[in-house]
């Protein structure tokens, strides 16, 4: 069970991987700076969908979790990034951590050649050397978490993300998180994690509360606890506006990964959001 003492170290293995980034300095900047290849915009692939009245499902790879153990140690990424596209999701998110998430070195960039849809690269940013790495890998977008991050750093990492033509996607599990995120950042993606990075409880009623109160032009993200389509429900009510539209996107992973019919599991979350958005 993760606690306060593991997320320190994980974090503090994060800034021992910058360190090895480090060695190649200018470089990695200069090479990630003239990629040409271009990226797909993770916020215009969730506003298309969102705007057209369908889910907006990002769907998550990833093998294994500190909280949940071993998920599908048989993932292969580029075989699930097309079977999820073929589903209907929006967009993917790959974890890229080898040790706790039992990430494989090419992940990220395997997936981005086997399918059409943005990639978000999951994984605990706490460098903008990690941004470079992030253009050069392939990822659409990257994920920026308010509780490892002082708002100086977290301004200097969007900065340098979205300079590279990188998206952002921000992640809060309190108020004053999500305070700090809307008043010192530029993206319109605003994630909620129901679950506590410390304690690793699940806390949905806490998150529904939290995604309330993100601005209505902002693209709101519920993530983790997702095991079901009913769990969607709560998020929908709280998130719809007067005028019917809803600014909301759903990160699921466990229930995908662990699924024996992965193309169904995400046609039954899509069903509950379109079934929603035509009353």
């Amino acid at each position: 069970m993760i606690n306060k003492k593991l997320l320190k170290t994980i974090v503090a293995s994060k800034h021992k991987e910058c360190s090895d980034l480090r060695a190649l300095g200018k470089s990695l900047r200069i090479r990630a700076e003239q990629n040409t290849q271009k990226t797909r915009s993770f916020t215009a692939a969730l506003r298309r969908k969102i705007d057209s009245g369908k889910a907006a499902i990002i769907c998550e790879s990833k093998r294994s979790s500190p909280s949940a153990g071993m998920l599908n140690e048989a993932l292969e990424s580029a075989e699930f990034a097309k079977k999820v596209e073929c589903a209907g999701a929006t967009c993917l998110s790959v974890l890229t951590d080898a040790r706790w998430f039992g990430a494989q070195k090419d992940d990220l960039a395997q997936a981005q050649k086997a399918c059409s849809i943005p990639i978000l690269r999951k994984d605990f940013i706490v460098d903008t050397l990690q941004v470079y790495e992030s253009r050069l890998l392939g990822a659409d977008c990257i994920l920026l978490i308010m509780r490892l991050l002082e708002d100086a750093q977290a301004k200097e990492i969007e900065d340098c993300a979205l300079a590279l033509g990188l998206d952002v996607l921000v992640e809060v599990h309190e108020h004053e998180e999500l305070e700090r995120a809307i008043k010192n950042l530029r993206t319109n993606l605003i994630g909620v994690n129901s679950r506590d990075l410390q304690s690793l409880n699940i806390d949905m009623p806490h998150a529904v509360e939290i995604i309330k109160h993100i601005p209505i032009d902002k693209i709101a993200v519920a993530e983790s606890g997702l095991r079901k389509p009913q769990d969607l429900q709560p998020f929908i009510k709280v998130r719809k506006s007067e005028s019917g539209s809803c600014n909301l996107a759903f990160l699921i992973g466990e229930a995908i990964v662990r699924s024996a019919d992965a193309h169904k599991t995400i046609k039954d979350f899509c069903s509950v959001v379109e079934a929603k958005a035509e009353l």
